[in-house]
């Protein structure tokens, strides 16, 4: 999450939007918080935790209000400039926010219990999630001056830019977006914008689409609102209130014109709008449109990321103990048919921890997303005294995978005899690691040494010298 200008500036070169400046944070830190403020741990309440590097971090706060704070200093508001305490943030923005050491910060705080609008202004915005789950933004509405429950396809690009900036990269902004609690992300707006983010007890549920024997489709479900305030998509064009036959809070009954055809059916109610529901064949001559009857089968597409949140590819599912099939490259599985009701979703990956989750799933709204950790495992290694005068003086452990440093320490000479012990416990066991040894003598000379080595399930537990390891 740390901002960095040089990296951003790449970043927004690759943006079509490169033209346009982007917000910079202060030269210099704000003034410190007061030092009760910034370690004021609750008794209970949700909390997000935030891994901050040195310098200047963005971030947000997933709550409705934020109650506690540990580790966070003062926050900067990109848009104002002003600075303020954690404990004034509001959901759905983002800020930034300066730490002098890396380390862990946590937030607690109240979560929504209504509905949230994330206001953007034209220009850049940074925003971020108002909820401790997950933001599909396919499920968000928008509305301008003029027009109102916009779905995220009919605003992209014109209303927001395609792109969005997160950790100074540019990545893509669409309906299938999701943005992570805590996290923070630059979004251009071409002009004022109003999101509207609903709690998913409010968002409609179709339960049933299916085609009666007039030609009709029906939908079934709850909270679909009243007609006037909804709207009915199919493959993103709208279903012009003359063939809509009936609209209740269950029930939507309509025909579907013949100059319209898609793949999906999109109900916009009470602000929010449902999944994208799958239609097998759309326009006046349709073989019938998909159907999930109650009791019947439903679609089931599971999402599995990594610790990092990017998509894990050939993770392998079992559904109810019956063989589901492996993630594609964007960590996906897509299951045609599943009985809605209660199940145990159980997913294996190499080098991860296995990973059994409950999921109930309702209809054919069930688009979950599962994080799998890598197991976790140790090294135990004891550096001697190798008796030529030289002895331990520094270590520095480096992760091969992206090469950045995890571990390093000094030890003076009178430290380092007979030996000194590296316990590091609660690493990933999956990933190689470099081990930079330097030895030095009582005249300062010095040796150096590297060493490889993957700790696995099982863990490191060996005995080195500056000349040879034993096992």
């Amino acid at each position: 999450m740390v901002f960095r200008a040089s990296a951003l500036f790449l970043s927004l070169m690759s943006l079509s939007l490169g033209a346009f400046a982007q917000p910079q944070p202060p030269a210099q830190a704000p003034p410190s918080l007061p030092l009760p403020l910034r370690n004021m741990v609750p008794e209970t309440g949700m909390a997000q935790r935030y891994d901050l590097k040195a310098g200047w971090n963005s971030l947000s706060f997933p709550f409705h209000k934020v109650v506690s704070i540990q580790g966070l200093d003062t926050l900067v508001d990109p848009a104002t400039g002003k600075t303020l305490s954690p404990l004034d943030s509001e959901p759905g923005k983002a800020y930034w926010t300066f730490a002098k050491d890396a380390g862990q910060a946590w937030a607690w705080g109240q979560t929504q219990d209504t509905d949230c609008t994330i206001s953007l202004n034209k220009g850049w915005n940074l925003v971020g999630s108002p909820d401790t789950q997950p933001l599909l933004l396919s499920q968000v509405t928008a509305s301008d001056e003029t027009e109102f429950n916009r779905i995220w396809e009919e605003i992209s690009p014109d209303w927001i830019d395609a792109k969005m900036i997160e950790d100074s990269q540019p990545k893509a902004l669409g309906a299938g977006t999701e943005w992570q609690p805590g996290a923070a992300y630059w979004v251009f707006a071409k002009r004022p914008v109003r999101l509207r983010v609903n709690q998913p007890g409010d968002i409609p549920t179709v339960q049933t689409l299916t085609q009666n024997d007039k030609q009709e489709q029906v939908l079934q479900g709850s909270n679909f609102g009243p007609a006037d305030e909804g709207r009915l998509l199919v493959g993103g064009q709208e279903v012009p209130v003359s063939s809509i036959q009936e609209w209740t809070d269950k029930r939507i009954r309509f025909l579907l014109p013949a100059n319209l055809s898609g793949d999906n059916v999109i109900l916009v109610a009470s602000g929010a709008a449902t999944p994208r529901i799958p239609m097998r064949g759309v326009g006046a001559a349709s073989a019938g449109p998909w159907s999930a009857a109650p009791g019947s089968s439903a679609p089931f597409t599971l999402k599995v990321v990594s610790e990092d949140n990017q998509p894990l590819t050939r993770a392998q599912a079992w559904i109810d103990g019956k063989y589901a099939g492996v993630t594609d490259r964007y960590g996906l599985i897509y299951v045609s048919s599943l009985t809605p009701g209660a199940h145990k979703v159980s997913l294996r990956c190499r080098d991860l921890s296995p990973l059994d989750l409950p999921w109930t799933v309702v209809g054919n709204s069930s688009h979950p997303t599962a994080k799998m950790y890598g197991a976790r495992s140790s090294i135990n290694v004891r550096v001697m005294d190798a008796l030529d005068g030289f002895r331990i003086y520094k270590v520095d452990v480096y992760a091969v995978n992206d090469w950045s440093q995890r571990y390093t320490k000094y030890y003076t000479y009178a430290q380092a005899t007979p030996y000194i012990d590296i316990w590091w416990t609660d690493i990933l066991g999956s990933i190689q690691y470099r081990f930079d040894l330097t030895w030095r003598n009582a005249s300062s000379q010095e040796k150096y040494q590297t060493i490889y080595r993957t700790p696995g399930r099982y863990g490191v537990r060996e005995t080195w010298w500056n000349y040879w390891t034993y096992y």
